[in-house]
């Protein structure tokens, strides 16, 4: 999916595609590889709220709770009206509730 979005030169979706596969290596246990999938989404569309649904998931399993509330924030106010379910549930999953 990252691929293919790049070659048709939607940076926004590739954004998107990195940012999720990001969320489940996280989920996987594996930060590294979700830290090179935010590297990758910063670097296709860095103005899009897909990069900091995943900076604020790594900064949740970081123990940094308070940066990660800052950065899920950031990202629905810069969804806005685009904020999905599916962002609703990256919220919950990653919460400083939730066990990492």
């Amino acid at each position: 999916g990252v691929e293919a979005a790049k070659q048709m030169g939607d940076q926004a979706l590739e954004a998107s595609f990195a940012s999720t596969l990001g969320l489940h290596e996280l989920i996987n246990g594996n930060p590294e590889l979700a830290q090179g999938y935010l590297v990758l989404a910063e670097d296709s569309a860095p103005a899009t709220y897909y990069p900091l649904i995943l900076e604020a998931a790594l900064a949740s399993r970081q123990g940094e709770p308070a940066r990660a509330a800052e950065l899920f924030s950031q990202a629905r106010r810069l969804a806005a009206d685009r904020w999905s379910t599916q962002d609703e549930q990256w919220v919950a999953l990653f919460s400083a509730s939730s066990p990492g």
